[in-house]
């Protein structure tokens, strides 16, 4: 496979994480809260729902690229940069336009960039 078919597999993986932010977010919003934490309620308002997006997103973006990774060869830094811009991008839209929606979004961004960006780079540094 040529290394343009792999920067555009790899803006595709991209473009895949950040259309799953939303479900993500939405996912985390309508989680239902364990019993052991429903006496505490200041922690399941201010902080549940943005934790179980952050653990599903970290999970989910884990398997995209995992899967990406092993079917396309996705393994270099330049293929590494094709894969974030989509996300980067979609956010950055989201903030200037919709300011006040961005801060649930970003339970979801944020790890997902964090676990695609590692994976990667774990597994360019031990190819080397």
């Amino acid at each position: 496979m040529t290394s343009t078919s792999k920067n555009i597999l790899s803006l595709m993986t991209g473009s895949v994480l950040a259309s799953t932010f939303v479900w993500l977010a939405a996912m985390g919003a309508a989680a239902p809260v364990p019993v052991l934490l429903q006496s505490q309620t200041e922690f399941v308002v201010n902080y549940y729902s943005g934790m179980v997006t952050s653990i599903a997103a970290s999970i989910v973006s884990f398997g995209i690229v995992f899967f990406a990774r092993r079917v396309f060869k996705i393994e270099s830094t330049q293929q590494l940069l094709f894969c974030l811009l989509p996300m980067f991008i979609y956010v950055s839209v989201l903030l200037t336009f919709f300011g006040f929606s961005v801060s649930s979004l970003l339970y979801a961004a944020v790890p997902a960039a964090l676990v695609s960006s590692l994976t990667i780079l774990y597994k360019q540094r031990t190819n080397q």
